[in-house]
């Protein structure tokens, strides 16, 4: 039997969101920009855990936060620029209502999606055979 391998080929993935559809473009782009997505994240991951910013003040740490949620909502408002076309882009910004958190997950979806392991999920999960060996063992 043959294994389907034509979902492998993800150029793009259509999305609903709030009964609009949209429409991710994967690009070599899109990929580059994700990379430097995560590369920004982990170098503010390393000045968000810095000990110094326990000796600031309760003013200067909440500034500091403030700081870094604004730096989280442009890095991941830039991966879904590249993504989606202006009119999507600036839709579910709309809809994300300014909330980082909500833009930093959507962001995280739609490299998930586009990066969709349909094969796994054919042959019923990355860790199917953990699955069977646990069930064994009970």
């Amino acid at each position: 039997m043959a294994i389907s391998i034509n979902s492998f080929l993800i150029n793009e993935k259509k999305f609903t969101l709030m009964g609009r559809d949209l429409t991710a473009r994967y690009t070599p782009e899109v990929d580059n920009e994700f990379s430097d997505f995560l590369i920004d994240l982990g170098e503010l991951e390393k000045r968000m855990s810095n000990p110094k910013l326990d000796e600031l003040n309760v003013d200067s740490k909440k500034q500091k936060i403030r700081e870094f949620t604004q730096e989280i909502l442009e890095l991941s408002a830039k991966y879904i620029k590249a993504l989606f076309d202006k009119s999507d882009a600036d839709y579910i910004f709309e809809q994300a209502g300014g909330r980082y958190t909500n833009v930093a997950r959507l962001a995280r979806t739609f490299f998930d999606e586009g990066n969709d392991n349909e094969l796994a999920k054919q042959q019923g999960g990355q860790n199917r055979k953990q699955r069977r060996n646990s069930k064994a063992n009970d």
